[in-house]
């Protein structure tokens, strides 16, 4: 059942769904491995044009990750076999405007070091949290007042320590990657659907997206800051004019390229 909003209608699955597990011989395209990761009744809404799992798996070489949305976040070995599981609720993300449009989560697990880390932004009760690799024991859970946020988070080290950077519409945060804690945050003026992942660029961290108005500023940051950093750390900030909903930016050499389309 689909709900009539013109562009962003949400669909509501009513049938029982199999989450899955594949892995392709990357030449030919052959299915190599098929696991069934969970099976039931879909825990929320998705948008129109999206599926219920829409994050991209990460891996080590030793564990393979997957969020898969409301379902969980799963951890197999290079086998395929289960290894463990984490609820972390129903990842309620939509408009911001209108929670009833239900869209669905699409921010990727990243993997640093011994844990796996997970950026869920949602309407309520957002937070970002780390998970043992090995046991999915969680390591740390920082919670935040934050929009609904598709956007994958980046890892940046400096001279001194770990951050995590991540995009939302609130604010663009930096947290240290041991404990979690936050370090500095940008405010972007409340901006919603953040999608891209910040792109590190030698020493910056650059960062885009959201929507309304359209043209939404890119940001290079510098890491290694403390609190409100738009008086200290922004580096350059360019407002090109162009829809950024969805641009993620591409990094070669010493330039910085990224796509946008003329409105």
């Amino acid at each position: 059942m689909v709900a009539q909003k013109s562009g962003i209608a949400s669909a509501t699955d009513v049938g029982p769904h199999s989450w899955r597990l594949l892995a392709l011989d990357r030449d030919s395209g052959q299915i190599l491995g098929d696991r069934e990761a969970h099976k039931g009744v879909p825990r929320m809404k998705r948008h129109v044009k999206a599926s219920h799992a829409s994050a991209t798996p990460a891996t080590d070489g030793r564990y393979i990750v997957a969020l898969l949305g409301s379902e969980g976040l799963f951890c197999f070995d290079m086998n395929g076999t289960l290894k463990w599981r984490q609820d972390l609720g129903v990842m309620d993300v939509g408009l911001v405007d209108d929670p009833s449009m239900q869209w669905g989560p699409a921010s990727s697990p990243v993997i640093h070091q011994n844990l796996v880390i997970v950026q869920n932004d949602r309407h309520k009760e957002s937070f970002l949290a780390a998970y043992d690799i090995v046991t999915g024991k969680e390591a740390w859970r920082t919670t935040h007042d934050e929009y609904p946020s598709w956007a994958t988070l980046a890892v940046v080290k400096t001279a001194t320590r770990t951050e995590i950077v991540t995009n939302a519409g609130k604010h663009i945060r930096g947290f240290d990657a041991k404990t979690g804690q936050e370090l500095w945050r940008l405010s972007d003026n409340n901006t919603q659907v953040k999608v891209p992942t910040p792109v590190i660029a030698g020493d910056l961290v650059i960062v885009t997206g959201g929507y309304p108005p359209g043209g939404r500023p890119i940001y290079a940051i510098r890491p290694g800051g403390s609190g409100d950093v738009g008086a200290t750390h922004i580096a350059w900030k360019r407002t090109v004019g162009h829809r950024t909903r969805a641009l993620r930016c591409s990094i070669a050499a010493s330039s910085m390229y990224a796509p946008t389309t003329v409105c």
